[in-house]
């Protein structure tokens, strides 16, 4: 199915008031892609961790992971990033977020991006499975 979900904040601004942010679905290719939106405020680049957790899952309990996920990025013009692997910022930027570690093998995504204030799409495609998509704000 298809599901909606959309957080405001209204409080007053902070340097980085989103956390974070995550969803866990049954996600493949095509139109039954994990497909998140957001937008980045601020004054300049913005710092965030992005990840898809496929078998990184399975230690906690999550049969049926996705073995594959390939994580896109699209920004307000189009412009398309794919990335298919964990960096090591990104392990670096999950240690600094208290996010939980993932492996660097296949079957996880992660990696740290500095984005211009915008509005983009992030989306994890692949063979049929549970996959967790994670979008950390993190101290600039």
């Amino acid at each position: 199915g298809v599901g909606l979900i959309e957080v405001y904040l209204d409080a007053a601004p902070t340097e980085n008031p989103l956390l974070n942010f995550s969803v866990r679905a049954l996600s493949s290719a095509g139109e039954q892609s994990l497909t998140a939106g957001f937008v980045v405020e601020g004054d300049g680049p913005q710092p965030l961790l992005i990840r898809a957790i496929g078998t990184g899952l399975t230690s906690y309990g999550v049969a049926m992971p996705m073995t594959n996920p390939v994580l896109l990025l699209q920004d307000q013009y189009g412009t398309t990033q794919e990335f298919e692997s964990v960096t090591e910022t990104a392990r670096a930027a999950a240690n600094q977020a208290g996010a939980f570690e993932i492996r660097s093998d296949l079957g996880n995504v992660g990696t740290q991006l500095f984005l211009e204030p915008g509005i983009y799409t992030a989306t994890v495609r692949g063979d049929p499975g549970i996959v967790l998509l994670e979008i950390y704000g993190l101290d600039p």
